[in-house]
């Protein structure tokens, strides 16, 4: 299965990532970072350029997208 991770380099989602590649999925990572991998797509938080046309090849989209806790007051 291809798997979408919107917020995918943060807590939640790097634990969700190694757990679906260990169960043999393909996991794609949108990252506002400059990519450290083929599995890491840029993104600029804000539209769907750079990424938006690989949605048809996924299986799943999951959006983890937010701020941690250490944006909190």
């Amino acid at each position: 299965m291809n798997v979408l991770i919107a917020g995918g380099t943060g807590f939640l989602g790097r634990y969700l990532e190694t757990t679906l590649v260990a169960a043999g999925h393909s996991v794609f990572v949108l990252t506002r970072r400059t990519p450290r991998g083929p599995n890491q797509i840029q993104w600029d938080g804000l539209t769907t350029d750079g990424w938006g046309h690989r949605v048809n090849e996924m299986d799943a989209v999951v959006n983890l997208t937010g701020y941690g806790t250490e944006h909190w007051p």
